[in-house]
């Protein structure tokens, strides 16, 4: 954080929010070590799983929008099968008028 804030005071580069400056002291310490994976630096760890989990991510993306396409072609072709309306509509009045 002491290192954000002397940025700031020398007007050097800076992120648009603390996520972007994490995000790029790992990409930086894992740049620095002759991109060697390293097992005991964890974050070569963090950086490993997060591709894995945005590689993830992005395929289920692909995967559910090809079968959400698929449902929807599926239910505009489908007929409804529940009961159907009776071919003549009687008209009843809704009370009855008695008989004085």
């Amino acid at each position: 954080m002491l290192e954000l804030i002397n940025a700031t005071k020398e007007d050097e580069k800076m992120y648009e929010s603390l996520t972007h400056f994490v995000y790029n002291d790992l990409v930086n310490s894992w740049i620095k070590n002759d991109t060697d994976f390293d097992i005991i630096n964890w974050t070569a760890w963090v950086l490993l799983l997060t591709f894995i989990l945005a590689i993830f991510a992005s395929g289920s993306t692909i995967f559910l929008h090809q079968r959400y396409k698929v449902i929807m072609l599926v239910m505009t072709t489908h007929k409804a099968s529940g009961p159907s309306p009776p071919p003549i509509l009687t008209h009843t009045r809704p009370t009855m008028i008695p008989d004085i």
